[in-house]
C-alpha cells in the first residue's frame, strides 16, 4: 500500500495556530494520572504526565476515562474517514481505520484500501480543528467539500515523516466528542512519551550518546 497523499505541510507550524505536541510550548498547569486501574491489569502501571489536567479531581476523573475508552477502541481499530485534498479515483474520502501500536502506545497506523500512515507519536508535531483554528489552515477543497454539521469533526495532523519533511493529512472524527476525545488523548501520549525520553535521558544506566562503540 502507497503512502496517503493527503494535506500538504506548507502552512504548518508558521501560523500559530493549533496545538503543539512537541512539548515545546509546555501546559501552564499538568496533573499525574496513573493509567493501571482504568487500563487492566496488563497496563504500564507508572504515573504519567497528561497535558493541560485541570485540578477538580471530577474533571480530572473525566478526563482519565476519557483517555482510557479511547485507548481500548483504538487498540481494536476506530474508524474514521481521510480526507483527500484531491480527488483520488473521484473520491475525496476514504474510510479508514486508525490503530496504536500494543503495548506502548506509542505509534499510530492508519490504513484503508490503498492507504497506509505510520507515525511514531514523537513525530506529531501539530493538530489543527475547525472549531479553535479556523478554515484557514486548511486546504480549500477539503473546507469546500464539507458541510457545516462535519466541520467541528474535522482535524488537521502535521507529523514528521520517514525522509524528515513535515507532512500533513486531514481526516473526519465520528463526532465532535470524539474528535475531543482524540485531541485529550494525544496530549497524554505525548506526554507519556516526552516523560520516557527524559527518563531515558536522565537514566545512569544509558549509553552515552558520545562514547565510541567498542564493537
Amino acid at each position: 500500500m502507497g503512502a496517503y497523499q493527503g494535506c500538504g505541510a506548507s502552512q504548518c507550524c508558521s501560523s500559530g495556530r493549533g496545538r503543539c505536541m512537541c512539548g515545546e510550548d509546555g501546559p501552564s498547569e499538568s496533573k499525574v494520572i496513573g493509567m493501571s486501574a482504568l487500563m487492566g491489569e496488563g497496563c504500564d502501571a507508572e504515573m504519567v504526565e497528561v497535558v493541560d489536567m485541570a485540578p477538580v479531581d471530577e474533571e480530572k476523573r473525566r478526563l482519565e476515562m476519557v483517555v482510557a475508552i479511547f485507548i481500548r477502541e483504538a487498540l481494536q481499530g476506530r474508524p474514521i474517514t481521510l480526507l483527500a485534498e484531491r480527488a483520488q479515483n473521484d473520491k475525496q474520502r476514504v474510510p479508514a481505520v486508525l490503530r496504536l501500536r500494543d503495548p506502548d502506545w506509542d505509534q499510530i497506523f492508519i490504513r484503508s484500501t490503498g492507504v497506509s500512515i505510520d507515525m511514531p507519536v514523537g513525530d506529531i508535531s501539530e493538530v489543527y480543528t475547525i472549531v479553535d483554528d479556523g478554515l484557514a489552515v486548511f486546504p480549500t477543497a477539503v473546507v469546500s467539500g464539507l458541510s457545516e454539521a462535519e466541520r467541528p469533526r474535522a482535524l488537521r495532523l502535521v507529523h514528521r515523516g520517514q525522509d524528515g519533511e513535515l507532512r500533513s493529512f486531514c481526516f473526519l472524527e465520528a463526532s465532535a466528542a470524539s474528535r475531543k476525545s482524540f485531541l485529550t488523548t494525544l496530549q497524554y501520549l505525548c506526554a507519556k512519551k516526552s516523560r520516557k525520553s527524559r527518563a531515558s535521558e536522565t537514566c545512569p544506566n544509558s549509553p552515552h550518546q558520545g562514547e565510541p562503540s567498542t564493537a
